[in-house]
This record gives structure tokens, sequence and C-alpha cells, in this order.
């Protein structure tokens, strides 16, 4: 049991968040910045536990509150996402994109065209 201790683990780019993953994603942003030119917008999305799916979604357990149940509030923040990323595909937000890269939940990188 002790011989694992101090023994270095290194997780693989296939696990969303570790520092190969991360370091993948921005060499692909990189990657289509230069064959694409630079990004024209930056945006961040983030969630509210006052949002009223959440609140209704904690009326069904009495008591609950939404640090009790973070599951809730990542479900619906990761469904928010999808369709604000959507929203954003569809070029019809923000204007036509020029491209895309999508490789996992906690990352999105967009190109889209200066208007």
């Amino acid at each position: 049991m002790g011989r694992d201790v101090g023994v270095k683990r290194v997780l693989p780019a296939s696990y969303p968040g570790s520092k190969r993953h991360m370091n993948q994603n921005h060499h692909d942003c990189m990657a289509i910045s230069r064959a694409y030119g630079p990004p024209s917008l930056f945006t961040t999305f983030t969630c509210n536990a006052n949002w009223p799916k959440i609140e209704g979604a904690m009326r069904c357990e009495p008591g609950q509150k939404p640090p009790d149940r973070a599951d809730m509030s990542s479900r619906m923040f990761h469904m928010k996402l999808q369709e604000y990323i959507e929203d954003i595909r569809s070029g019809e937000t923000y204007g036509p994109v020029t491209a895309c890269e999508h490789s996992s939940f906690l990352s999105f990188s967009l190109l889209l065209t200066a208007p």
C-alpha cells in the first residue's frame, strides 16, 4: 500500500482537465488561429444557482439548496452551455463562424469573422 507514495502519475490527454489535455487544446487553438487569423470574440459562460430551472428542481426535495445538490446545478449548467454553443455555431447570435474546435465540455474555441 505504501509503495505508491511519491510515485508520479501522468494523466493522458484524453482525461478532461489534465495538464496534457489543456496543452493539447492550447496547441489546437494556436493552429486554428494560425490558419484562420486571431479570434474576434472572447466570451465567458457561468452558472447561476438562482436559475429558475435549478430552483424548480430543488422544490421537489424540501430543504435542499443548490450547494447540497451540485449534481443538479452541474447538469443544468452543461445543458445551458450546450444550448449556448449551438446558438453560436448556428451563426445567428454573433455572426458566421469561420472555424470551431470543441474537444470536450471543458474547452470550446471559436473563430468568428469580424463584423
